[in-house]
């Protein structure tokens, strides 16, 4: 938002839609420039013929759960880029990714919980994922009105009130579900989550396939939405089955 805002600073009268996809592209490159820095001796030994084959069999499970995460939240977007014309694209777009910084804010708040979540108990663990819950709707009750906000002043990007109520929906679940995600990665269960993406990977295919022809946009993120709350509903079974094996081993 920081970048975005710099930008708009610099060129007030560039600030439509196509300036804001050029500002993505931008800052995807910067992005990648500052990693690729940052990594440059991992790369240059990697060139170099240095790495080790174990280094990436052992990755490969965690690459799999990034990709298929991925292709979860963004699998909308590939979709209407198919069906809908240029300039919906580039607005969809950039609703998208603002909403999916507002989830990503998730993994920058409990970032320093992290190292205490993998040492407490089971009903402190419950107790965290509830407060953490409550942060993930005040940044949702706040940051998606100042979103559309933002698009309508700064890009003149209109989105009715539809977008607000449904955009709220798909930034919430993520803060119930994330510590559930580590939990599960803490007992071993990295599987599980696999198979939870590719369930949303298929869910949201399936409705925009129903809705994009009829509802456009509208359809695309709440398809989008509907996945997040899926998640819960699956990460609320498979907890709630843990604790049942768990019962039954102690018994």
């Amino acid at each position: 938002m920081v970048f975005f805002g710099l930008l708009h600073w610099i060129r007030p009268e560039n600030t439509g839609v196509l300036w804001l996809m050029n500002s993505f592209l931008l800052l995807d490159a910067l992005k990648a420039l500052v990693l690729s820095v940052y990594f440059s001796k991992e790369i240059k030994t990697a060139l170099n013929g240095g790495y080790r084959m174990s280094f990436f069999t052992g990755a490969f499970p965690f690459f799999l759960l990034s990709i298929s995460g991925m292709i979860s939240s963004r699998a909308d977007l590939y979709l209407v880029s198919f069906n809908l014309d240029k300039i919906q694209v580039a607005q969809y777009s950039v609703l998208l990714n603002f909403l999916i910084y507002l989830q990503a804010l998730s993994n920058f708040i409990f970032q320093p919980f992290m190292k205490n979540f993998y040492r407490i108990n089971r009903q402190a663990t419950k107790r965290m994922i509830t407060q953490f819950w409550g942060i993930g709707i005040l940044v949702a009750m706040l940051g998606v009105p100042a979103i559309l906000w933002g698009c309508a002043i700064f890009f003149h990007l209109e989105f009715n009130t539809v977008f607000l109520w449904i955009g709220i929906l798909y930034v919430v679940p993520v803060y119930f579900y994330l510590p559930k995600i580590y939990y599960l990665y803490k007992i071993g269960k990295e599987k599980t989550v696999l198979n939870v993406n590719l369930a949303g990977i298929i869910l949201n295919i399936s409705l925009n396939i129903l809705w994009l022809p009829s509802l456009g946009m509208t359809g695309a993120l709440l398809a989008a939405s509907l996945v997040q709350v899926l998640n819960v509903a699956l990460y609320l079974f498979i907890e709630k089955k843990i604790i049942k094996n768990d019962l039954i081993k102690v018994s």
